[in-house]
């Protein structure tokens, strides 16, 4: 893939459980990189539940190779949370992650 290509700055991020002050156990979020991307919409939908709108969209996110990257971690991008769902290298030549990602959006208020 060409560099130009790569073109959104995404951040990668990790949880580290930890315990806060009452005791209770709360996942805090690190940066492990953040690097250049192509992030691309791949399909979305809506769910009406009472009182609540819940939407979901999937994006996938291609990226230069980044060794340890898991399904456990996050991805930042112009102020959204994705999840990421899957993790695939699609030339087993490690120069390329292809991320499959999953953005819950709460429409709660």
């Amino acid at each position: 893939m060409r560099a130009g290509a790569l073109r959104h700055r995404v951040t990668i991020q990790s949880g580290t459980p930890t315990r806060d002050g009452f005791g209770t156990e709360v996942l805090v979020w690190g940066t492990v990189a953040t690097v250049w991307a192509t992030v691309r919409s791949v399909s979305g939908r809506e769910q009406v539940q009472p009182e609540q709108i819940f939407a979901n969209v999937t994006h996938q996110i291609t990226l230069r190779y980044l060794a340890g990257l898991t399904a456990k971690m996050r991805v930042l991008w112009r102020g959204r949370v994705l999840e990421i769902q899957g993790v695939r290298e699609p030339d087993n030549r490690l120069r390329m992650m292809q991320l499959d990602c999953l953005e819950v959006i709460d429409g709660q208020n």
